[in-house]
């Protein structure tokens, strides 16, 4: 069965073929772009340049993407994962329960990542965090001077489904709306 993530790495695939293959047919046959491309107007070299950049810009959304379904299959589980816990028809336990699932959806996912330490080990942890770290540069205007481990897609999409894989929940839970 494909996952989210599965169908954002498909995209990104695509798109990424696409870019590779503009640049074959803009070195090889220039006079083939279409005239409405921005790029019919631009020199070979230069051409290729802005390739590179959508490249580039294209691995780093692909990241941001990858992180946003990961953070909502997180509170999906989680959600899942209390409601498994938590499920009463007392009162208490049910404010108790949307308090929590609250707290959840305003947390810090480095904090919540850790939650899951005594089933995930530390290593892979960390390594999520780093994809974290990567995506929260980005998203916030990509700083020189904060400038975080490089990561590129593929990884962080092998980081992120290696964690689902092992925080997946019983398929059986009912989600708390």
């Amino acid at each position: 069965m494909q996952t989210e993530l599965d169908k954002v790495m498909d995209w990104y695939q695509i798109n990424l073929d696409c870019q590779k293959a503009m640049k074959i047919i803009i070195r090889k046959n220039p006079e083939s772009i279409p005239l409405q491309s921005l790029l019919v107007t631009k020199e070979v070299k230069e051409t290729t340049k802005l390739l590179d950049k959508s490249i580039s810009e294209l691995n780093d959304l692909t990241i941001v993407s990858l992180v946003s379904i990961f953070e909502q299959t997180m509170l999906d589980l989680l959600r899942n994962y209390i409601h498994f816990q938590l499920y009463s028809n007392d009162n208490l336990t049910k404010n108790i329960s949307r308090y929590t699932l609250r707290q959840f959806e305003r947390g810090r996912f480095s904090e919540i990542i850790e939650l899951f330490k005594p089933i995930v080990d530390s290593q892979l942890i960390g390594m999520v965090k780093q994809v974290y770290e990567y995506r929260n540069w980005v998203a916030h205007g990509k700083q020189p001077e904060k400038t975080p481990s490089k990561i590129d897609p593929i990884s962080a999409y092998e980081r992120l489904s290696d964690f689902l894989s092992k925080v997946t929940f019983n398929p059986s839970y009912k989600v708390v709306n």
